[in-house]
């Protein structure tokens, strides 16, 4: 079930005005699975209303069908079984058989999950290198940090991996507070630092950056936790935390990122067998067939903001810019640094081909497109639709 059509039984189940902890009801909440979730309780109050007391009415009856959530809430069966679906789909439900073969839903487990690096994605050591070796992603961050740290000021570097950027801002005399959640990222982190002479400029920690506790007196902030379309790692959540620690006038690199889509033809046929398979335009594999639109922008976002929003949820046109048929949506991100932009490298960044289902189109004919995804939940929460004329 799409997001939208979860969006519009919400609004229909069960109307009334009630509020429960100032949860905002128009706006559904999916939780991400690196959610860091210890009890049954909070689990649950951080559900809109109306999701809240159907979970609520499994727990208080054991178990429920779909005729009895359906009465209850006077709404229809289709509805309830979306709902079902939809609660089912995030493990706050799970199904079961009742008598006589019957679909029934007793409570899921959700409420067990503990996820061991709740920061997000952990970035394997072996890549590491290449990260540093991509010349085009590593000298963006260089050259911000050499306009940028002064001596003495206070840097907060986010997700540090090897340690390079806290170096950098280091070795402009910046004295940094570095954080590493991964165990051997940060041995290694610490090693490099050391073999570099700088331990006494950098503090370098192994905690999570969500719990992260200073004043609010750093002159810069680094956080290279990026990837395609700010899905997979948490940039997003990690900004909105970290922001609060930045001096007024404070400087942070980078400063914003935007998304863009476009309509292509990718090869998915190998050996005579297709492959619908989302990727990276990577790696070697092949660039696309076709482009068959201009790219249109899905979200911009500063990381100066306190409160950016962790999903989105949008509905384009776009237009094809030639015949032939699209297979595909193309997903590009950009990030910003003062006057310079940093597009896809091959390490940073590099464009991610999602497959949909095939139409042939013509010049000038007019796609529909309807996406949701939410920042830092990883691909598999994407949602996307897309209707031809």
């Amino acid at each position: 079930m799409s997001y939208i059509t979860m969006k519009k039984i919400l609004n229909n189940l069960n109307k009334d005005t009630e509020n429960k902890d100032g949860i905002n009801q128009e706006k559904i909440w999916i939780p991400p699975k690196i959610k860091n979730i210890r009890n049954f309780q909070d689990t649950i109050e951080i559900l809109p209303i109306q999701l809240y007391k159907v979970v609520y009415t499994v727990l208080e009856k054991g178990y429920v069908d779909l005729n009895y959530i359906s009465k209850k809430f006077n709404i229809s069966q289709k509805e309830a079984s979306g709902i079902l679906e939809f609660l089912t789909r995030y493990r706050y439900l799970k199904k079961i058989k009742l008598k006589g073969d019957e679909d029934g839903w007793a409570l899921g487990d959700v409420y067990w999950i503990e996820e061991k690096f709740p920061s997000g994605p952990v970035i394997p050591s072996i890549y590491q290198f290449n990260l540093i070796s991509d010349i085009k992603r590593t000298s963006f961050f260089a050259n911000a940090i050499n306009k940028t740290v002064k001596k003495g000021d206070r840097v907060l570097d986010l997700g540090t991996g090897t340690g390079i950027f806290s170096i950098l801002a280091a070795k402009k005399g910046g004295i940094v507070y570095s954080y590493e959640i991964n165990e051997k990222n940060y041995r290694m982190a610490q090693n490099i630092i050391r073999k570099n002479n700088l331990q006494e400029n950098i503090i370098l920690k192994k905690e999570d950056i969500f719990v992260v506790d200073l004043e609010k007196n750093v002159e810069v902030i680094i956080c290279e936790m990026f990837d395609t379309a700010l899905v997979a790692e948490m940039q997003v959540q990690a900004m909105n935390k970290a922001i609060e620690f930045l001096k007024d006038g404070g400087k942070v690199i980078p400063e914003s990122a935007a998304t863009y889509v476009e309509l292509v033809e990718f090869q998915e046929e190998f050996f005579d067998i297709k492959f619908p398979l989302i990727h990276y335009e990577a790696y070697g594999n092949p660039k696309p067939k076709k482009i068959l639109s201009k790219k249109y922008k899905i979200h911009e976002i500063s990381f100066y903001n306190k409160n950016n929003e962790e999903e989105i949820s949008t509905s384009l046109k776009l237009k094809t810019n030639k015949n032939g048929r699209i297979n595909g949506i193309r997903f590009t991100t950009d990030v910003y640094f003062e006057n310079e932009k940093l597009s896809s490298t091959e390490w940073f960044n590099p464009p991610i081909i999602y497959p949909i289902r095939e139409l042939e189109v013509k010049k000038g004919d007019e796609i529909s497109l309807d996406l949701y995804m939410m920042f830092g939940a990883g691909w598999d929460t994407v949602e996307i639709n897309v209707e031809g004329k």
